[in-house]
């Protein structure tokens, strides 16, 4: 797993990013069918979106003009490559721990075809902050698991779409704005104060406070974990009854994680567990989904760990601030 720093503008940002991944970009827009045919057949749906995020997010929207002109793809490819409401996967299994400690634990899990070796940690210096992102290629960094210099974390779970709001904003805009706040409550502020053009499950976690928060569209559901919680890819807030959209597969592994923790397994050994192909809670090739990382933070030990792969013993460690 690479390890990169990178530091300007978000058009300077973005430029390097798209610069260094441009082979990997290019494969993954290739693998997802992000043509221009695809673009016009979703025009009018598109440009709205396109035009909510000018509006709204024209910082962001640097970025990806950066990461387009690194790369040298079409910046609406780019684009439609951040939009997570295209693609139809589940997407992630979370498990919250405060059992002597402090445990915030996630496998980021994504397509089949991707490639391993062409994911990454993400650094970046603001003026008064730190963040350090695992990022997709060609993704704005900030929708998978993060941290940053103020002791904040957010890990992210898709949650099953019902149609797009074409007067939101994708997710992937919105939970990159919210690690790139100091506190917990001004990260909530962002999801709360963004209608969203679909839906995302967000743990965030400071110091000895950590919540689970659910979106979907201009509706948001926050709550306060004091005790185990997990979260796969549906709607489990009382509040979000009524959206619920529940894949096999987000079941499966949901129940699965209950049937491992009666058991008294250990967090690691849960997202570890590949029974139930092709619906395991770590997934390889041969699964729905393919686990691409797995991310541990104890916030109140001031670290973070990232194994790449299913090896205990093998792990990146990174101090939290």
């Amino acid at each position: 797993m690479k390890i990169i720093a990178l530091s300007g503008s978000n058009f300077e940002f973005g430029k390097k990013l798209g610069k260094k991944f441009s082979k990997a970009i290019a494969y993954r827009l290739k693998c997802l069918n992000i043509t221009d045919e695809l673009y016009f057949a979703n025009k009018d749906t598109l440009d709205t979106l396109y035009n909510n995020c000018m509006e709204k997010f024209p910082d962001l929207m640097e970025e990806i003009k950066g990461i387009s002109e690194g790369s040298g793809c079409e910046i609406k490819s780019i684009f439609c490559l951040n939009l997570l409401e295209l693609p139809d996967i589940n997407r992630c299994s979370t498990i919250i721990s405060r059992d002597k400690d402090i445990i915030i634990a996630h496998n980021e899990d994504g397509h089949p075809f991707e490639n391993k070796r062409d994911f990454s940690i993400v650094k970046r210096k603001y003026d008064d902050l730190v963040v350090h992102s695992f990022n997709y290629p060609g993704e704005l960094p900030g929708s998978s698991f993060e941290w940053n210099s103020a002791g904040l974390i957010v890990s992210v779970n898709n949650l099953g779409l019902r149609k797009v709001n074409l007067n939101g904003i994708p997710r992937t805009f919105i939970a990159r704005k919210a690690i790139e706040k100091k506190t917990l409550d001004e990260a909530i502020d962002v999801i709360k104060n963004n209608e969203c053009a679909s839906g995302f499950h967000y743990t965030i976690g400071q110091n000895e406070r950590v919540v689970s928060v659910e979106q979907h569209h201009n509706k948001v559901s926050v709550i306060e974990v004091d005790q185990e919680y997990y979260h796969t890819n549906h709607y489990l807030h009382n509040y979000f009854k009524s959206e619920l959209v529940v894949s096999d597969n987000s079941v499966v592994r949901h129940e699965r994680i209950s049937k491992l923790f009666s058991q008294k397994k250990d967090i690691l050994t849960i997202l570890f567990d590949k029974k139930n192909k092709p619906n395991s809670i770590y997934g390889k090739k041969d699964n729905e989904s393919q686990t691409m990382a797995t991310f541990f933070a104890y916030p109140l030990q001031n670290k973070v760990r990232v194994y790449p792969n299913d090896n205990r013993r093998r792990f990146l460690e990174f101090k939290i601030n």
